[in-house]
This record gives C-alpha cells, structure tokens and sequence, in this order.
C-alpha cells in the first residue's frame, strides 16, 4: 500500500489497492451461475412492453445506448441486458452489494459503486476488469455499515473524472471525490460539512458532473436554528476543485411545507449541456458555469422528488416522485414528464415504488425500472395520464366532536380529464380511522369526520388526503398528497393548514399555513 501527497498542492494523491481481475474474472455465464435468463413476462397494460426476468430481482439500472446494466442484491452483482434484444447477456459476481453503476458515454464500461469499493466492468464481455478499495484513504473516516458510506457515483462527459460521495450517514464530515478512471486513484476530496453547522450540507441526491464542475442538491444542517423553529433546507452546491460552495439558487419554493418534504432532483441535459433542477417551483434550465437559469416550466406540484432522468434522444425529463413515507402502501407513486422542446409539462405516469436513486433509466422513448422481479420495460408515451399538481385541505369545526375536511385541487395539467378520484382519512397517534373516498368532475371532495384529538408534538396526528386524476382514456397519473394537521383546537381552526415534518431531527415545531 503506498501513499503520496503531492508537494505544493492541497490535492491529496493516493495510490489505492488496485487488483487487475481481468484473468481471474472472466465472462461468468448464466448457466454456471445458475441464473438462465427467465421468459420475459409480457404486461397487458398500455405501455409496458415487458419484463427481463432475473432471479432474485434488480435494485438499480443504468442504460446507454443498446447496454442496460442492471444491479442484483440475490446474489449480489451486475447483469449487462441488451436493450434491443432484451436478453441478459452477461451477469458479473461482486463481493458486495452494489449501490450506484454508472455507464460510460459509449457504454463500454460500467463504473460500479459498492460499500467502500469500485469495480470497472466491461460490458462487452462481462469481465471484472479493476477493483479499488478506499478504506485507508487519509482523510476518510467511514462510520456505520452498509453502501451509505459511498453512495453516490457520476462519471464526468469526457470521462476523465470520477465522482462519489462518501460518510453520507455521517453528517460531521460528508465530502465529495474525484478519483481517475483509469488507475482509480483518488485526486480530489472537497469537504462538504465541517461540524454540525459549517460548510454547505450533507448531500442526498444523485451526483451531476459536468467536465469541470460537480453539481449535488445538499440538506443545510439546522442546529444553529432551534430557538426560532425548524430551518433545514435543500441548496445546490457546486464542487470545484477541491473546494465545495452553495450555488445561488433557490430550489424550493418559499412555503415552509415544502423545504421539508419536498426534496429537488438534478440532472445533466447531454443534448446542450445545461443542468436541469426538479422542484416544486418547476423544471429549472441552468447554466452550468454561470449558475443563470436560463428558463423554467410551470410549477411541478407539492411533490418531493427523488432523482430526474433525462432522455437525451426523445429529449424528455423525468422527475420521479418519491414516496411521502417509506412504509406508506396510499396513493400511487409515480413519474411527472416533461417535453423539453416545448418546455411544457406533457402529463405523468404512476408506477410502483422506486424510492432508490438508481432505479430508473430512461433512452431513446423507454424506461427501465428495477423491480423485485428484474427490470421492466415501458413505453412512457403510451401511459400517460394527467397531473395533479397539488391539493389543499381545509379544516372547519362541524359541532359533536367532529371537523368539516375539504380537499381542493387545480385542474389537472396534462391529457384531459375524465375523473378525479380522492381520499381523505385521519389518523391519531398510530390509528387510522376511517377513509373517506369521492369520485367527482369537480376541484373538490369534502367529508364531515370525526374530530382527531391534537397530540403535543403534532406529529402523529392528522388528516391526509390523495387524489388522483384520470384520462378518457382511462389512464391514472401519478397520486398528489396533502396533510393538515390536528390542531389543538379545531374550533379555531379555518385552514388551510399543511403538515411540516423536521428532518432529520424531530424537535418541537409550529404549524405554518400557506
């Protein structure tokens, strides 16, 4: 193992653990590993065209051109899928359970990020080309278990950089490297948290590079903020060189609700090399070197986003909706499109949960999901349905214990609607009380209900509320979600109110209306 750092230079160089596998790591075929590409099970819904069946499933993907190479947990490891063909043409074993793969921009190689390692695979013949372990980097102080530790991987459009982010999980000393292709060394490491209330934020997003910056949407730590309530909040921060600074630009919309559940997602649009950001106020065009917006769509709803794929051949953005709680089983998740020709929003598509930041891959008018049954393959354009952007709820006091709940939505933006379909319930502490559902043309649905006794802390219990919009044709789009709280005392209440969770701390906090 042998270390250096270069003379009259904050750059660290680190010569790493670096084993050429290329002999010992050949194309493991299907058979030998005992996972003989499964039928491809054809869907009868409008758009999904089928899917590449892999024993044990798939928990991420990437896709360039014809390669999709797809991350496996059981047993861990990188199967490389033909997207012409859809077959499985090569799977590759790996000691650990990946967390990111990058392709490179001739999809010749895939970049793979697994705990505190990096494989180099060639996707031509499946082979385990190099592997680096990063455990003994100065600097580094990995905390905890698991792929947190290095979780998010990007390969810069020349291909000459890498980047990752490591110690996510450890919000004293998160930072951002740039490490060489070729020799899988580390050149830069730029700091992104120094102690509870420095630097610029703990990343938590997929990295974005460009050929000489590095773009990710970071949490602002909040403890210098506990006296005047809750202050975390998303920023864009762009990481130069060894040194990482909040971009001026706002992501969020300035409603309190949504600098808390509300997350931005960001991506390169290869097609003319601007940044694309995802939030609440829009699809924001910015200039990579100047930080200028250059444009932005209408507002893409209340939603918190978990990452956005570009289509860089149908010239489409895809914001992926994230769930509002993890182990929430309401509503349906889905995918807000946007054409970026016209700088419009064409509609959305619901889906199942892909909550992870590699799980989908859009090219040339397909999508790729992970799924527990392997990736499957749709046809965005064929299942779309309308947006509902956002949703109000209203809360007046109805005598005997009970509370008036109105839910209201603007049109749907999109295909033309048919229907629109909601539900409202309660929940106090742990009990879900009863759901209320309408079926209706117009822009509201309203319930008397039983009143929900307010908890001290406020966060356990309330009124929710889903609704979902469908085509003529019968398509749903994706489901909008709403809380309001229950307030202490109802009979004061005249709404709107929206619910503000803390993250990551929950810490006694004021309900804030719009």
């Amino acid at each position: 193992m042998l270390k250096r750092k270069s003379s009259g230079s904050s750059s660290r160089w680190t010569c790493l653990r670096v084993n050429v596998a290329a002999a010992l790591a050949a194309v493991v075929s299907l058979s030998s590993w005992g996972l003989a590409p499964e039928a491809m099970a054809r869907s009868p819904l409008p758009g999904q065209l089928a899917t590449v069946g892999l024993s044990g499933g798939a928990v991420g993907v990437a896709v360039q051109g014809r390669v999709l190479a797809a991350i496996r947990s059981t047993p861990a490891g990188i199967s490389i899928i033909d997207t012409a063909s859809l077959q499985v043409r090569s799977t590759t074993p790996l000691p650990v359970v990946p967390s990111a793969v990058v392709l490179t921009s001739d999809g010749t190689r895939a970049y793979v990020l697994g705990d505190t390692s990096i494989f180099v695979i060639d996707t031509d013949t499946g082979a385990l080309l190099k592997q680096a372990s990063y455990d003994d980097v100065p600097g580094a102080t990995f905390t905890g278990v698991g792929p947190g530790m290095m979780s998010s991987l990007a390969i810069s459009p020349d291909g000459r950089r890498l980047n990752v982010t490591i110690n996510e999980d450890n919000e004293n000393a998160a930072e951002v490297w740039a490490i060489d292709p070729d020799s899988l060394n580390v050149t830069r490491q730029a700091s992104m948290l120094r102690g509870f209330s420095e630097g610029v934020g703990v990343p938590r997003s997929r990295l974005v590079s460009f050929d000489k910056q590095t773009f990710a949407v970071a949490l602002k730590t909040i403890f210098k903020c506990q006296e005047s309530g809750p202050c975390a909040y998303n920023q864009l921060v762009a990481v130069e060189g060894a040194e990482a600074m909040k971009a001026a630009l706002a992501l969020e919309p300035p409603n309190f609700y949504q600098k808390y559940v509300s997350s931005p997602a960001i991506a390169r649009d290869p097609f003319d090399d601007t940044l694309l950001a995802a939030s609440g106020a829009g699809l924001m065009r910015i200039d990579a070197a100047s930080r200028a917006v250059l444009g932005e769509t209408r507002p893409l709803g209340q939603f918190a986003f978990s990452t956005l794929d570009v289509d860089p051949i149908a010239r489409r953005a895809y914001a992926n909706i994230r769930r509002a709680y993890a182990n929430s089983e309401d509503g349906k998740q889905g995918t807000v499109v946007v054409d970026l020709l016209s700088n419009s929003v064409l509609g959305g598509f619901a889906r199942g949960s892909t909550a992870g930041r590699y799980t989908t891959a859009f090219f040339d008018s397909r999508g790729y999901f992970a799924s527990k049954d392997g990736v499957t393959v749709i046809e965005p354009a064929r299942m779309l349905g309308p947006v509902v952007e956002k949703v109000s709820l209203k809360l007046r006091a109805a005598g005997k214990g009970r509370v008036r709940v109105t839910a209201t939505w603007p049109p749907a933006i999109g295909p033309d609607v048919s229907i629109y379909r909601a539900q409202i319930y309660s929940t106090e502490r742990d009990k879900r009380q009863k759901t209320y559902t309408c079926t209706t043309r117009k822009l509201k649905c309203e319930f008397v209900m039983k009143r929900v006794a307010g908890s001290g802390d406020g966060l356990w219990s309330y009124y929710s509320s889903w609704v979902t919009a469908s085509s003529k044709d019968g398509v749903d789009g994706p489901s909008t979600y709403a809380d309001a709280p229950a307030s202490p005392d109802d009979d004061e209440s005249d709404g709107p109110w929206t619910y503000a969770v803390e993250w990551p701390w929950h810490s006694p906090c004021a309900w804030c209306k719009k």
